[in-house]
Formats: structure tokens, sequence, C-alpha cells
């Protein structure tokens, strides 16, 4: 095979992956779709998604440049693993090692476990995550074992065009860290042209005394369509570092249901959105604390441009009978039109004592006086206008540590359509 192209290959499943679909199958015929009612979904472009994710799902395979694959998603990562419309590749970039398992679903054992338990329950009330669920798609599987070398991982999920001229794809990917153990994963969802839709699922489980430094990055293109769902459980001392990224796409929603299960989990989560003109991007966050002495804390901005909006749902549980529990959540926006806008919706339901529980949502638009001081420097009323951008971003560009991804996402900020940029 030429080693420039990326193809698809065919997919098995083992039978607990199927008896997932039968489950998901059955729950959607049980259930309508949601609605903006919803509390969940107020802020979301419902039927947007919905009538994108009813496309036909993609069956036919796709070749893609490895050199197009690399400008899109970034290339740094000591092992990475493409899937093109839910489907593997037929050669992976790199074979993985003796105490972490890079690979897809097929390649495996057919009588291998479900590496993920949580995998098996679909969360109530998220016709999304269903749908993922019910569709005939290969999976992305990360294992990593106590003593595995940490250097990163990257899982890329491309949605390119087929002969049809809209397809769906349902991207999963099972990420499990074993109790004691570290990894640095990089998962990107990317879109190759405006036809793009994609409904993906990430099902994360850290075990006791593990970390997770895991950066998620959705790049779309004018016109397509991405629903994401993260799904985490926390171990007792366990550590989740995060990011979430979503840059591009005409209509994005991303969800985190994050579950701090044992007493001394804690969560880290950073978010950026940058909303181009007429996008709507959504992010819910939920962080569950369900074990006593968690900490949470929720970081999350948007840029958002003209006819642009974006939205913010964080929403924190304390348990009954936990202490200890410290919950934290920041949210800003920056408006960089007259016509953009901004939601945030702060959610917290307490139900314990010892706590300690924080929030704040602010809304701005460039500072004036900034730009008259770079003006007054020499530098165009443009350029000043995105080094004041950039510095909004890159207090969130900063919290990730891998050198190269942090290059390919400031690059993917700059290329935004200058119209989003231009003075008012």
């Amino acid at each position: 095979m030429n080693p420039t192209t990326l193809t698809t290959a065919t997919v098995a499943e083992p039978s607990w992956r199927a008896d997932v679909r039968a489950d998901a199958t059955r729950w959607l015929a049980d259930h309508k779709p949601p609605t903006k009612r919803e509390e969940l979904w107020r802020h979301s472009d419902v039927d947007t998604l919905l009538e994108a994710i009813a496309a036909e799902p993609a069956d036919e395979s796709v070749t893609v440049d490895a050199a197009t694959i690399a400008r899109l998603a970034g290339d740094g990562a000591a092992e990475r693993l493409v899937l093109v419309n839910a489907r593997a590749v037929a050669d992976p970039s790199s074979p993985g090692g003796n105490h972490r398992i890079v690979d897809v679903l097929s390649r495996r054992p057919s009588d291998d476990p479900c590496p993920t338990e949580s995998y098996r329950n679909l969360q109530d009330e998220d016709w999304l995550l269903a749908t993922n669920r019910a569709a005939a798609a290969d999976v992305a599987v990360v294992e990593v074992l106590a003593g595995s070398p940490l250097d990163p991982v990257q899982v890329v999920h491309v949605t390119a065009p087929s002969a049809r001229q809209r397809v769906a794809s349902h991207p999963t990917t099972l990420i499990r860290v074993e109790s004691g153990a570290a990894a640095t994963v990089v998962e990107s969802h990317v879109g190759l042209d405006g036809t793009a839709i994609a409904n993906s699922s990430t099902t994360i489980e850290v075990g006791t005394g593990a970390s997770l430094t895991y950066h998620r990055v959705e790049q779309g293109v004018a016109g397509s369509a991405h629903a994401g769902h993260v799904s985490v459980q926390l171990g007792t001392d366990a550590c989740l570092r995060a990011t979430s990224f979503i840059i591009g796409a005409s209509t994005t929603r991303v969800v985190w249901d994050i579950v701090a299960a044992g007493d001394g989990a804690s969560v880290e989560l950073d978010g950026l959105v940058v909303a181009g003109s007429g996008e709507h991007h959504d992010h819910v966050v939920t962080v569950d604390h369900l074990g006593s002495n968690t900490n949470s804390e929720q970081r999350f901005r948007e840029i958002v441009g003209a006819r642009a909006s974006a939205a913010f749902t964080g929403r924190v549980l304390v348990r009954p009978g936990t202490v200890g529990t410290s919950a934290h959540q920041r949210n800003a926006s920056l408006l960089l039109a007259p016509t953009a806008e901004a939601n945030a919706r702060p959610w917290l339901e307490i139900d314990a004592d010892d706590v300690r529980c924080t929030h704040g949502a602010t809304v701005g638009q460039l500072d004036d006086e900034a730009i008259f001081y770079l003006r007054s420097r020499g530098i165009p009323e443009v350029h000043a206008r995105q080094l004041l951008i950039e510095g909004f971003a890159g207090q969130v560009l900063e919290a990730v540590e891998l050198a190269w991804l942090r290059k390919h996402l400031r690059q993917r900020l700059e290329e935004q359509p200058a119209a989003d940029r231009a003075p008012r």
C-alpha cells in the first residue's frame, strides 16, 4: 500500500458490541427526540443536529491523504491511530507496546471483554448518544497499563465526503487507564468539507490512583455539524486533566459527563470555543461529585464572531453524605461584534454541607483602549485585534502541555475568517 494514503477497512465486532447496539436501538424506539424545552438542550440547535444526524451512515471505503491528516490534526504524538468515517485505516501508524494498547475493536479477538464497562450503560435522556451506540461502526481503543511509557497517544477521527451528498459518521473511542497508570491522550475530530456530519462518543475510565491528561479537539468547516459526548468515570484518588476545543463547523454540541466516583478524585477541565460568523457552538458539562474529598475546576472561554452564538452550561452535583467537596466554575465570553451572542448557565445542585462551591461568568468586548495603545505603536488595527484575541485564548492554550498541539491550535485560531477579526 502507498504509505501516503489511508484507506478505511471493514468492520467486525464482538458479541457485547452487538448487544450495546441492540440496547440502544430499543432505547431509541422507546424515547422521543429532545427539544429546546428540556433544560440540558435549551441553548442547543436541536433541529439542525437531529436533521444532520439522520443522514445515512457512511458505509463506503474512503481514501484520505496522510499529509492532509497531519495538517488538520497536527503531527507530534508518539503513536497515532486514524479512523475515517468511523472505519479504521488499513495500516495503523504505530503498533503500540507491551504496556499500552492503541488499536481498533475490529482487530482485537472477538472474545475480548469490553475495555470500559461504563460504555455498556446508556445515560438517560441522551438521544444523540443512543444514536451513536446504535450505529455499526468501528471503535478506537486505548488501554494503558501501569508501567506504560508516558509518550502521548493521538486518536484522529476524520469525517470525509463519499459518493453520496451527505453521510453521518458515528466515531467511538474507549479509553481505560489502569490503576496506578498515567497517560496523555489527544483525540482529534476533523471534517474535510461542509458535508461532514459527526456524532461521536468517548468513554473514559481512570482507575484508582491513576492520572489522565486528555485533550479533545473538534475542528470543522463551514456547513458541517458535530455532536460529541464524553463520559468519564474516576476512581479513588484518580486525576483527570482535560481540555475541550471547538474550532469551526456550523453547529456543534459537546457534552461532558464526569463522575468523581471515588474519594479523593479530582478534575480540571479547560475549554475554548471559537465561533465564526453564523456558527453556533454549545458546551454542556456535568461534574457529579459522588465521592468525598473530591475537587473540580471548570474554566471555559468563548470567542464569538458576527451573527454567531456560543453557550456554556456548567452543572455541578454534590451528593448527600459526601464531605470535603470543592467545585469551582468560571466562564468568560469575548464578543467580536454587536450581533454576537453568548449564554452562560451555572447549575449547582448541592445536597451536602461540607462544600466549597463558586461560579462566575463574564461577557465583554475587545478593549478599545488596548487597541488604541497598540495602534499608537504602529500595529494595524486588524493585527491589534488579533493580538488581543490570541491573548484571551492563550489562557486556555497554555493549559496544553504538548508544544506541537499548542502550536497547531494557535495556527487554527489564526486561520479564522478575516471577517470575524475585522474592526467594527
